[in-house]
């Protein structure tokens, strides 16, 4: 969305051609929200829990469809940030229930990828927001920004009315004692209507698991550090979610205007197709991540992703670096390949 808008120029007229430390606060403000989300309470957990994975989902939604609305109306540099904060709170709590539903309902056979093609249609989202941005921008009011930013809030609507169609993860409903209810949501996902060796090997071991984790859930989070397996564990999900962010991929996830400007691209309407174009590119390659990934295997497509990204990262530095000095066109082509290439490696592992 940020990326969309930026290419806009009547966003850019509006809060002032932003640039350095202001851009970087207009980016960051989703973050923030992320963070208020999780931290020093874990919202979403704590909706899945106690209330459902899909009231879970549908209040995260309304979070963020108010967040929506105070972006499309925004009138200054504050209101703006402030809608970016809670529409960064209402994604996270929602985003923190989505995965949850989708892998407990999943059978094991479609579970890798399922969860694999949750996070590769994000691209989905970022097409729309890309394409629609691309046809407003010629709109010479607010109005070109604006209605982009609505469309969050239209997102969210629709999540909300298609989340009643889902039953509920039976995972959380043995654990609140609906036991029937768990076990006929298992017969019919997962055998086909029909009480099977699976569906009951599969319902004995989630009551084993929650009973299990009711007899030690009072040790806290320290019990993430207390044994050499939890720490290293506890590590690799860290590393995980913190690289994700930190392995080039914001460069462009944010700053893709200024990226395309060092290289002479100014035009907006080059600008947004260009974006549009790189997130058609990302869904499709992260689809083929997706239903490939039993076949080539977890760590080999992580780390012969990142292997590349660090290959490919340091083409695009070089290409970048001739260009400002020589205004080769050939050298901002060659950044322009980069950037889709880094996205082909990036998509494939993270």
């Amino acid at each position: 969305m940020m990326n969309a808008l930026q290419t806009s120029q009547e966003w850019q007229d509006f809060f002032g051609h932003p640039r350095g430390s202001l851009l970087a606060l207009y980016n960051l403000s989703f973050a923030i929200g992320a963070l208020v989300a999780v931290f020093p309470f874990p919202w979403g957990a704590y909706f899945a829990d106690h209330i459902g994975r899909r009231w879970g989902i549908v209040c995260g939604n309304i979070v963020t469809i108010i967040g929506a609305v105070l972006q499309s109306a925004a009138q200054n540099f504050p209101m703006f940030i402030v809608s970016r904060i809670i529409l960064g709170i209402g994604v996270t709590i929602s985003q923190s229930n989505c995965p949850l539903l989708i892998t407990e309902l999943a059978h094991t056979q479609h579970r890798a990828h399922i969860t694999a093609m949750y996070n590769s249609n994000w691209y989905m989202g970022s097409i729309i927001a890309a394409w629609v941005t691309f046809g407003t921008i010629n709109i010479n009011s607010s109005w070109a920004w604006r209605i982009p930013s609505m469309l969050q809030g239209a997102a969210a609507v629709i999540q909300i009315s298609l989340t009643w169609l889902v039953p509920e993860s039976p995972r959380y409903l043995i654990n609140k004692d609906g036991h029937e209810d768990a076990l006929e949501i298992l017969k019919y996902y997962h055998g086909e209507g029909v009480m099977t060796d699976f569906v009951a090997a599969e319902y004995l071991e989630i009551k084993e698991t929650l009973a299990l984790e009711k007899v030690y859930g009072n040790r806290g989070w320290a019990e993430l550090f207390r044994t050499p397996g939890n720490r290293k564990r506890a590590l690799i999900c860290y590393v995980q979610g913190f690289f994700s962010q930190w392995c080039g991929n914001g460069l462009i996830s944010y700053y893709l205007v200024p990226v395309l400007e060092t290289i002479g691209i100014t035009n907006s309407s080059e600008q947004a197709g260009l974006n549009g174009g790189l997130q058609i590119w990302n869904y499709i390659v992260a689809l083929w991540a997706a239903f490939n990934i039993d076949r080539l295997g977890r760590r080999p497509m992580a780390l012969g992703s990142t292997g590349a990204m660090i290959v490919i990262f340091t083409l695009w530095t070089v290409f970048s670096a001739r260009y400002a000095d020589t205004q080769d066109p050939g050298m901002a082509k060659g950044v322009l390949v980069m950037i889709f290439l880094f996205y082909t490696a990036f998509n494939c592992g993270w």
